[in-house]
């Protein structure tokens, strides 16, 4: 029961996530983490007791199955720098003596020094409020990596990697429909989500997403899976000898509108992708396909290459027949958004950082204590993010990350 707990709340989490306006809104993410802090507890639960020693003579139907020797202990090997990450993100929050924080954080000292706060007891982070909700997320991120990595159903009926399958498909069904109603609202200028009305990105393809660059990245994710999906449908991994046979069972077969479906939704994701008007989306799937290609192109025969070479072109195609303008326009703008906007974005991040070295501002602040650093050619907007996950983690955490 439990095995079949776990697997459903991972379901719910792959389909439901994006659905809530891609869970950005405080209600969302906090129930998101309630469920993952809830079937990480379960888990733990029933590891432990699968692994007390049974009293009857026969197996138990629930007794955890064995995994391979030291696969604990290396998977928890892999997670120790998510672990040391977050521990320094809590590390933020602790209240310190404040001629402990002068030696650590200079800068977050005098910052508390300016607002008449320079004695007692405070924490590195400018924001514990702002933190806290990272700290918690990241949490939750990690909980599901280890919940993934570490899940080894007890009920037989999920052994032999259907859980596994029945998590592609659902990945498979979001992305899938996240693209055909992108597609739909986008192509018709819709002002609304699901039934909530927007004031931004109307006529750009999101789906259920209010940033249409979190949207490409949901896709460019479940599109690699579903492909994968699609290549074990047609038997790519079987012997040469039996290959030519299953892929022409697997296309003419009672079956065969699986497979049909899994090629379609892959070009609506592509279709979405492309129309998202995300640069970075469209080159993370463009980097993406050539290095499945070359990969491919490795082994003989090349079948796994000519099969993503098709969907690719069958895209662009489609994607032709829609209309590339807008994403040829977008491009255009690619050098005056860079240059104009984002250069003096990263030139400001790098000047907070300079006055918070070592530890940063504290992890998830940014929005917080951008403001004196923005350059003033960017004018009013605000910016809760740096464009660059590198220099944000940097000015965030400091060094020590």
């Amino acid at each position: 029961m439990a095995s079949y707990t776990i697997l459903i709340g991972l379901i719910v989490l792959i389909v439901g996530c994006p659905l809530a306006i891609g869970s950005v809104y405080i209600i969302t993410y906090s129930a998101m983490e309630i469920i993952v802090f809830s079937l990480l507890l379960i888990h733990i639960w029933t590891f432990k007791r699968g692994n007390q020693p049974s009293n009857t003579n026969s197996e138990s139907k629930t007794k955890r199955p064995e995994l391979p020797d030291n696969y604990y202990r290396k998977t928890l090997l892999l997670s120790l720098p998510l672990f040391l990450f977050l521990l320094i993100a809590l590390f933020q929050l602790v209240p310190l003596p404040f001629w402990l924080l002068q030696n650590l954080s200079p800068g977050t000292a005098a910052m508390y020094t300016k607002l008449g706060m320079g004695t007692g007891y405070h924490s590195l982070t400018l924001s514990v409020y702002s933190t806290t909700i990272m700290v918690l997320k990241y949490g939750a991120y990690i909980g599901i990596f280890l919940l993934i990595a570490t899940f080894e159903p007890a009920n037989a009926g999920l052994r032999r990697g259907r859980w596994i399958k029945a998590l592609f498909v659902a990945l498979f069904a979001v992305g899938f429909g996240e693209a055909v109603y992108g597609l739909y609202i986008g192509l018709n200028k819709s002002d609304s989500i699901l039934w909530f009305m927007r004031t931004v990105n109307i006529g750009i393809v999101s789906g259920t997403f209010i940033n249409p660059d979190h949207f490409a990245g949901l896709l460019n994710m479940v599109l690699f899976c579903s492909l994968g999906l699609c290549m074990t449908r047609v038997g790519l991994k079987k012997s040469n000898w039996r290959r030519k046979k299953t892929v022409l069972y697997s296309l003419t077969s009672e079956q065969a509108l699986v497979f049909w479906m899994i090629l379609v939704g892959m070009l609506c994701m592509m279709l979405g992708v492309t129309f998202s008007l995300s640069r970075m989306g469209h080159i993370s799937m463009l980097v993406g396909l050539i290095f499945l290609i070359v990969m491919h192109s490795v082994k003989k025969p090349k079948l796994g290459s000519l099969a993503i070479i098709a969907i690719v072109t069958a895209g662009v195609l489609w994607g032709t027949w829609k209309g590339l303008e807008p994403v040829l326009e977008k491009w255009r703008q690619a050098e005056n958004a860079l240059y104009d906007n984002r250069f003096l974005v990263w030139k400001g991040t790098m000047r907070l950082f300079s006055n918070f070295q070592t530890f940063g501002t504290g992890l998830g602040t940014y929005e917080l204590v951008f403001p004196p650093y923005k350059p003033i050619e960017l004018g009013s907007q605000v910016y809760e993010h740096a464009h660059n996950d590198y220099l944000e983690i940097l000015s965030e955490t400091g060094l020590v990350s």
